[in-house]
């Protein structure tokens, strides 16, 4: 009998690097980077204005109050996605939207309520006295182009995508889905919908893992309830071992007289690294490795088998 943090650092020792491919940042979620996201561009990517206002030299409005207001001439108007290209002069401002490009010559930004206002008018009364770079956020304050953003290794979530989207990843790097067998035995296993007969007990064990198998990324590509016999199960586990990143079991891993699975695993050439670990529940746990694939005989009681799962399989 092994100890359980004995147990996990054997099963990391064999986790194996899966296949990369490209994905659209749409099918993203859920996948997992095997490359560093950086950024692509300064965060702002330029100078901008951080409140709805006027784009000021500060130098322009010292004093100003609202007893003594400066006046400054309006000569167009700044919007995010629409910069201005004209450069300020001398007793000029520019009215500008919060996100706008700041304009060459403009040092400030002199928020809406402390002036007269938006208008229509080619000139506008300023209240306050503005200092050099306020309200402004400038380029690259927040990150750097070439910063890190999302290590490699990152399962992808809304957050992920978010970030991906904002620096302009159309597609992303990602390992190739884990393809996963599972499967459970026991001559009593009856598929939920159906009668129950003597004896029977219905089959939860393999929806709850093809539901834990969907939300880590992974996709389900054999499943299957065999029953108490060995050469069933040989036929499922020797296809199984030759298309499968991971297999599954949930049940047949203990001393009973009808658990084969450990014992057909082993016929076909598994490599056995532990059985039964220093825990409960799930002390009859087995993990082994073929030649590319990854195998786990979880217990069959359900509070076990899904304790099994969370804690050995998902990480």
């Amino acid at each position: 009998m092994i100890q359980v943090q004995e147990a996990k650092s054997v099963i990391k020792n064999h986790i194996f690097q899966l296949e990369m491919e490209n994905i659209p940042l749409a099918q993203a979620e859920n996948r997992v980077l095997v490359q560093d996201v950086t950024a692509t561009f300064p965060m702002p990517r330029f100078d901008n204005s951080a409140m709805d206002g006027f784009a000021v030299r500060s130098s322009d409005t010292i004093k100003a109050s609202q007893e003594n207001p400066i006046s400054l001439k309006i000569i167009c108007v700044s919007s995010a996605g629409s910069p201005s290209m004209l450069a300020l002069n001398t007793g000029e401002c520019i009215q500008c939207m919060t996100g706008a490009k700041i304009p060459d010559g403009a040092d400030a930004v002199i928020m809406v309520e402390d002036t007269s206002g938006f208008s229509d008018e080619d000139s506008v009364q300023i209240f306050l006295e503005a200092h050099p770079e306020k309200h402004i956020r400038k380029k690259g304050e927040e990150i750097q182009k070439g910063d890190s953003l999302i290590p490699k290794g990152t399962c992808i979530t809304p957050s992920e995508i978010g970030t991906l989207a904002t620096f302009g990843y159309g597609d992303i790097a990602v390992a190739k889905k884990p393809r996963i067998a599972i499967f459970g035995t026991g001559n009593e296993l009856v598929e939920p919908g159906k009668e129950l007969k003597e004896g029977e007990i219905y089959n939860s064990n393999l929806y709850v893992f093809a539901e834990l198998v969907d939300r880590s990324g992974a996709e389900v590509t054999m499943r299957d309830v065999i029953k108490d016999d060995k050469a069933s199960l040989r036929s499922f586990l020797s296809e199984a071992l030759e298309t499968s990143d991971i297999v599954i079991s949930s049940g047949g891993v203990s001393m009973g007289r009808y658990d084969y699975v450990r014992d057909v695993i082993l016929e076909l050439g598994v490599k056995e690294h532990f059985w039964k670990v220093a825990q409960k529940p799930g002390k009859p746990l087995f993990f082994g490795t073929g030649r590319d694939t990854m195998i786990f005989g979880l217990p069959g009681n359900p509070v076990s088998s899904y304790i099994g799962f969370m804690e050995w399989v998902w990480p």
